[in-house]
């Protein structure tokens, strides 16, 4: 296996696991625990800069002149980085919702 071809993988696995965490940030804001919804997250930031630092070397190197073999994986690996990104930010969306779902719920109840 080639460098390139580890480095896509890597991303991939990284962005997949980021987008995980985020979806499981959001079940957990759906059951009303909002510190491992904020885990979650946390998680999920974690590994996204992960994913982000492989990305980021990838376009250097072909700024520098190093082409990176263009490929469905490659592809594939900045689809799933633009996935996580994106469920981060409905994750959080959906955090606040249940979080103002929950305060107005329990003003109603008091």
């Amino acid at each position: 296996m080639e460098d390139n071809e580890l480095q896509f993988f890597e991303l991939i696995s990284n962005a997949g696991a980021a987008r995980s965490a985020y979806i499981e940030a959001i079940n957990w804001a759906e059951k009303k625990d909002f510190a491992k919804a904020a885990q979650a997250i946390a998680e999920g930031d974690k590994v996204y800069a992960d994913g982000h630092k492989v990305h980021f070397k990838l376009v250097q190197n072909e700024a520098a002149g190093k082409k990176n073999n263009t490929s469905l994986l490659l592809i594939h690996a900045e689809d799933l980085l633009i996935g996580a990104e994106m469920f981060k930010i409905i994750a959080e969306s959906f955090i606040k919702v249940y979080k103002h779902m929950d305060e107005e719920l329990a003003k109603k109840t008091v």
